[in-house]
């Protein structure tokens, strides 16, 4: 599956830990953010991650998120970053470091949000069996069937 840049992208839904790259768009609510890897000048140091939002009522605000941290963005006062907007969940998604990487997850990690947290498709992306993904509003559920 690939975008061909038509209209306003291909989302996969982030249901178990995506890979989070430079410019990685991510759409939660009415919101979106758009990600930065940035490398320390002491090499040792692990990056950190600037998070900045797109648009919405949070338009222009930036992140930034340490490599020891786990931070959790959501409606509940215990999130790290807490905002009240429509359609964010109590606990939306939340960003970790691990492994040398950058990850976001929907939800907690036990609980997925109410409406997703989703990633907008840059490369081209193998379709896997029972993939969620959505062009505009609408939401698909990709059966993939073996040959036989």
């Amino acid at each position: 599956m690939k975008d061909l840049g038509g209209g306003d992208g291909i989302y996969i839904k982030a249901e178990e830990k995506f890979a989070l790259e430079n410019q990685t768009i991510i759409h939660y609510g009415i919101g979106h953010l758009i990600t930065e890897i940035v490398t320390e000048k002491d090499n040792n140091k692990a990056p950190s991650l600037k998070l900045k939002f797109m648009d919405g009522p949070n338009e222009g605000k930036e992140r930034i998120i340490l490599s020891d941290q786990v931070c959790t963005f959501g409606r509940l006062p215990t999130c790290t970053v807490v905002f009240d907007e429509y359609g964010v969940s109590r606990i939306q998604c939340k960003f970790s470091y691990e492994n040398n990487q950058w990850y976001v997850k929907d939800g907690d990690g036990y609980k997925k949000s109410t409406n997703g947290t989703w990633i907008l498709l840059q490369d081209e992306k193998l379709v896997a069996n029972k993939m969620v993904f959505k062009i505009c509003n609408t939401v698909f559920r990709a059966n993939v069937l073996q040959s036989s």
